[in-house]
């Protein structure tokens, strides 16, 4: 992210992403099913990206477990 989330910009968590939804108003349960279908997403698709890129194997397995970490941590 660009900018700063509930004062922090590194070890983001769910419960940041709650806090900024309902700063913006945003009802916590709205919040969760977005985050749900971002998951969804983003689980679906990140490995053909990572595996059509021109990056070497070493990257790729890098990055994909960096991926995998990132969206345990928002895991539900």
């Amino acid at each position: 992210m660009a900018l700063s989330l509930n004062g922090k910009r590194k070890n983001l968590t769910k419960n940041d992403f709650i806090n900024f939804a309902s700063n913006i108003s945003l009802s916590k349960g709205l919040a969760l099913r977005l985050m749900i279908e971002i998951n969804i997403k983003l689980n679906n698709c990140y490995e053909s990206f990572i595996n059509n890129s021109l990056i070497s194997n070493e990257l790729r397995k890098k990055l994909s477990k960096f991926i995998d970490d990132r969206l345990s941590q928002m895991s539900f």
